[in-house]
């Protein structure tokens, strides 16, 4: 996301979570906070939640109004401490990060494999146990058929790590290592 702090938004979400497993909250606020999340993906509510000739309270309103049950007080603090503190374009990570710790904390990682072709149950059950040497956490799995590949893998392990096999990426590099200048010296 552009113009977003990560670090930062790693920081509010990782106090968001310690505060919802303190209150038994976890799962409520990771339902709302995941439909908070998809309401910002629309520019035109994070354009109003954006705008700094908007105050604070009308966005907090604005927020609220978007639910139709109150949202967790943990999380509506959190919020008005963001926009308080000038972080409304951090809100959206903030919210996916939160995500992830829910995540960790029920044991559970999305892994998305992508692929050339179709691959058979047993190829992806042998591919499985492969990538569980990469992760501690059990598995929620998407397969796609991604034909850009030309061949190989591409593994999308939780949120932040990738695992490039593919054929395309392959060919790149070797495009890339053959133009760059030193290569030209040499030939």
């Amino acid at each position: 996301m552009k113009g977003v702090n990560l670090p930062v938004a790693k920081r509010y979400a990782t106090a968001l979570f310690e505060l919802a497993k303190e209150k038994g909250l976890v799962e409520e606020i990771d339902q709302q906070a995941m439909y908070l999340e998809k309401k910002l993906s629309d520019p035109e509510v994070r354009r109003f939640i954006q705008h700094p000739e908007i105050s604070l309270e009308a966005k907090l309103q604005f927020i609220q109004e978007l639910f139709e049950e109150p949202p967790a007080r943990p999380l509506l603090e959190l919020i008005r401490l963001m926009l308080r503190r000038g972080r409304a374009a951090d809100i959206q990570a903030v919210l996916d990060y939160y995500d992830i710790l829910t995540d960790r904390y029920r044991g559970v990682e999305d892994v998305v494999v992508e692929s050339a072709v179709e691959l058979t149950e047993e190829e992806k059950q042998e591919l499985l146990a492969v990538i569980k040497k990469f992760s501690d956490y059990n598995f929620r799995t998407t397969f796609r058929v991604n034909p850009d590949l030309l061949g190989g893998l591409v593994v999308y392990l939780g949120r932040d790590r990738v695992i490039d096999g593919s054929l395309s990426t392959a060919l790149k590099e070797l495009y890339e290592l053959l133009n760059a200048p030193e290569a030209r010296l040499m030939a």
